[in-house]
C-alpha cells in the first residue's frame, strides 16, 4: 500500500515519487504501532494528515487513503474528490466496502467529473492493531461495542450483541486473511465465545466456497499442511488475571503509567515526556517479559554503564590522535570506525537513559502503593497458596495501595475469584474498604456470579453472557490440570493441545457440510493464535511467550509451539476494575 512495488530496495523508494497519507483515527491507530515517521519517510510519504482535519490542497502529489468506508468517510472523500486535493488518490480500506456504498462513491465521483483522479481502489482486511510480531487488539479507540462491560450489562440487546459479534469476527476475519490459513476453530462452550466461533466458522467457508475470489489461497500449502489452531475464550474464563498486579516490566508499565499504542507518556514537574516503546528497541525486546527487579534494573544499570565506557573510549582516541608519538595510519582507521559507530552508541544510550527514567518512574509506584507486597500475595493465592500476611491484615494496612484503594479492592476480587470458598466472611473482607468510603460494588458483582453458578436457568438468562459465561468458566478451571506457574488461558491451550479437550467446541471451516459428530483433526499443530474477548491482559500474553519458549526447551520431544496472543481490547488493570464496578452498581 505505501511502498507501491514491494520489490523496490528502500534506496529506490525514497527516489521515486512523494505522496501524502491520509488516514482516520483508526487508520492512524493500526499504522502508529508499525511504521516511525522516518520510515514513513522513507517509503515516500512526506506528509500524514487525518482526514477530517483542515487540509490544503496539493494538486502535484499523489493521496494514499486508508481509512474505514463509513457514510462520514466517504462523504469526504468525494468532497476531497471535487475539489481535486490531489493529483491522484489512491483508496485503501481498511475492512471491505460494500457495493452500495461503492456505487455511491463512483456516483459522487462522476457529478464532480472527479473520476479520473482515483487510480486504485483496494480491500485491505486490516481491521485489527499489530502491536506486536505475536500480540494484536482489535481496538484502540472506539472499543466500547466490544469491551467486557458492555458484553456483560443487563441490558445489552439482541441487535447490539449481534454488531459487537459481528465486529470481533470482521476483525478476526481480517487477521486470518493477513496471516493467509485457514484455521482449526475450538471456543469455550455456552457463551459469546461459541458465538463469535460459529459466526467466524461461516463466513471463512463462504469466502472458501467462491474458490475464484478466495482470500486463502496465497500458499495452498499452507491451507492444508500448516494449519493453526485459534483457540476463542470469554474474559469470563478468568477475571482474576486482568486485575492482579504483576511484577514485569511491560506489565507495570501497562499497570502503573500512562500507556498508549507501544508508547509510555510520563508527567513530571517539568514537563510531560514520551517514549516509544517498539521492535526497534532491541533493549526493549530483549527485557519487557522480566521482572523488573531485579533482572530489568540491573540490565539498565549494565546497559547505561556499557554505553559510558563506550562513548569514553572515542574521547580518549580523539585526545590520543593530539600525541606526538601516534601511528597515524592505525590511528585514522580506528577514529574512523569511531566515527561510524558514535550514533549507534548514541542511540543506545538515549534508549538507555529514557528506560532509566522510565523504571525510576515504576520503582516510584512501587514503594508508593506497596505494590510487592500485593504481587507477591496475589501469586500465591491464584496459584493455590497462601499469602503470608492475612487477607484482611493486608486490607487494613495502610502503607499498601493507592489513596483510592482499588489495589486493595483488586487483592479482595483476585482473593474471591481464585477461591471456591473462603474462610472469612465476605462482608468482614469488605468491610474495612467499606469504612475507608471504597466503591465496592465489583465484590457484589463477583458475589452475583458466583451465586449464578447454582442458579436456574430462568436467573441465568437474565445477566447477559455473565451467569452462563462464568458457571462454564468454573467447571473448565476443575477439569484443567497443568503447571502452578500457568496462568488459566495457557493451562486450556496446553489442555487443547495434548488431549481431546472436549468442553471447547470444535470447528473446521474446510469442512462444507459440518456436523455435531464430527472427528477432530489429528493433524500436530505447529501455530496457535489464543483470542480473549472481552479483554486481553499483558501477564497472559508473556506466561503464553514463557509456554512457547517451554515448549521449544521440552527434551521430551513435544511438537513446538509458535502462540499469538490477541484481545478485542487491553485495558489497564484500573478499567478493568471499573468494568466490574459499573456492573456492580447496575446489578443492586
Amino acid at each position: 500500500m505505501l511502498a507501491g512495488d514491494s520489490s523496490a530496495s528502500s534506496e529506490e523508494l525514497m527516489i521515486g515519487d512523494w505522496k501524502v497519507l491520509i488516514y482516520d483515527r483508526a487508520g492512524r491507530d493500526i499504522l502508529l504501532p508499525l511504521f516511525s515517521v522516518a520510515e514513513l519517510r522513507n517509503l515516500g510519504i512526506t506528509l500524514h494528515l487525518l482526514l477530517h482535519s483542515d487540509r490544503e490542497p496539493i494538486p502535484d502529489s499523489p493521496a494514499v487513503y486508508f481509512v474505514n468506508p463509513t457514510p462520514e468517510n466517504l462523504q469526504r472523500i468525494s468532497r476531497d474528490l471535487k475539489e481535486a486535493l490531489y493529483e491522484s488518490f489512491e483508496l485503501n480500506f481498511i475492512s471491505p466496502i460494500k457495493r452500495d456504498k461503492l456505487e455511491d462513491l463512483a456516483q459522487a465521483s462522476l457529478s464532480s467529473d472527479s473520476a479520473h483522479l482515483i487510480s486504485k481502489i483496494y480491500d485491505q482486511y486490516t481491521n485489527f492493531v499489530s502491536l506486536e510480531n505475536k500480540l494484536f487488539i482489535l481496538r484502540h479507540q472506539q472499543r466500547d461495542a466490544m469491551c467486557y462491560y458492555n458484553l456483560n450489562r443487563n441490558t445489552i440487546t439482541d441487535s447490539e450483541i449481534n454488531s459487537a459479534t459481528d465486529q470481533i469476527v470482521d476483525g478476526l476475519f481480517s487477521m486470518l486473511v493477513s496471516i493467509g490459513m485457514v484455521p482449526f476453530i475450538r471456543a469455550q462452550c455456552g457463551g459469546i465465545a461459541e458465538f463469535v466461533a460459529q459466526k467466524l466458522d461461516q463466513k471463512v467457508r463462504d469466502n472458501l466456497r467462491d474458490s475464484r475470489n478466495s482470500l486463502f489461497q496465497q500458499d495452498a500449502g499452507a491451507l492444508t499442511f500448516n494449519r493453526p489452531l485459534l483457540l476463542l475464550l470469554d474474559r469470563n474464563f478468568d477475571l482474576a488475571t486482568p486485575l492482579a498486579h504483576s511484577w514485569t516490566y511491560q506489565a507495570l508499565i501497562h499497570d502503573v503509567l500512562e500507556t498508549g499504542l507501544n508508547s509510555v507518556t510520563l508527567n513530571t514537574e517539568e514537563k510531560k515526556s514520551s517514549y516509544d516503546l517498539s521492535e526497534m528497541d532491541s533493549f526493549w525486546m530483549e527485557h519487557r517479559l522480566l521482572p523488573i527487579i531485579p533482572n530489568v534494573a540491573e540490565a539498565i544499570h549494565k546497559e547505561t554503564e556499557a554505553c559510558t565506557r563506550e562513548e569514553s573510549a572515542v574521547k580518549d582516541l580523539k585526545k590520543g590522535m593530539d600525541s606526538d608519538n601516534v601511528d597515524l595510519e592505525d590511528s585514522t582507521n580506528k577514529l574512523t570506525n569511531a566515527i561510524e559507530s558514535l550514533p549507534q552508541i548514541l542511540e543506545r544510550k538515549r534508549r538507555a537513559n529514557a528506560h532509566t527514567t522510565i523504571a525510576t518512574s515504576i520503582l516510584d509506584q512501587l514503594k508508593l502503593r506497596g505494590l510487592q507486597a500485593l504481587h507477591q500475595a496475589e501469586d500465591k493465592i491464584r496459584h493455590g497458596g497462601r499469602p503470608d500476611k492475612a487477607i484482611l491484615d493486608m486490607l487494613k494496612d495502610e502503607s499498601i495501595g493507592e489513596p483510592d484503594g482499588a489495589d486493595k479492592l483488586r487483592l479482595l476480587l483476585v482473593y474471591l475469584l481464585s477461591n471456591e470458598s473462603v474462610a472469612e466472611s465476605v462482608d468482614s473482607l469488605e468491610s474495612p474498604l467499606k469504612e475507608a468510603g471504597i466503591d465496592s460494588a465489583a465484590v457484589s458483582y463477583i458475589r452475583k456470579l458466583q451465586v449464578g453458578i447454582s442458579s436456574n436457568s430462568k436467573n441465568e438468562s437474565k445477566s447477559g453472557w455473565g451467569n452462563k459465561a462464568f458457571n462454564l468458566a468454573s467447571t473448565f478451571h476443575k477439569n484443567i490440570i497443568g503447571s502452578k506457574n500457568q496462568v488459566k488461558v495457557t493451562r486450556a491451550l496446553d489442555q487443547i493441545l495434548t488431549s481431546e479437550a472436549d468442553e471447547y467446541r470444535y470447528f473446521d471451516p474446510k469442512i462444507m457440510r459440518p456436523t455435531e459428530s464430527m472427528p477432530k483433526s489429528k493433524q500436530p499443530i505447529s501455530q496457535a493464535v489464543v483470542f480473549m474477548i472481552g479483554g486481553g491482559s499483558f501477564i497472559e500474553y508473556q506466561n503464553l511467550m514463557e509456554y512457547e519458549e517451554s515448549r521449544k526447551q521440552d527434551r521430551l520431544g513435544g511438537q513446538n509451539i509458535s502462540v499469538i496472543y490477541g484481545a478485542t481490547e487491553m485495558p489497564t488493570p484500573s478499567d478493568f476494575l471499573k468494568y466490574l464496578t459499573k456492573l456492580g452498581n447496575e446489578s443492586i
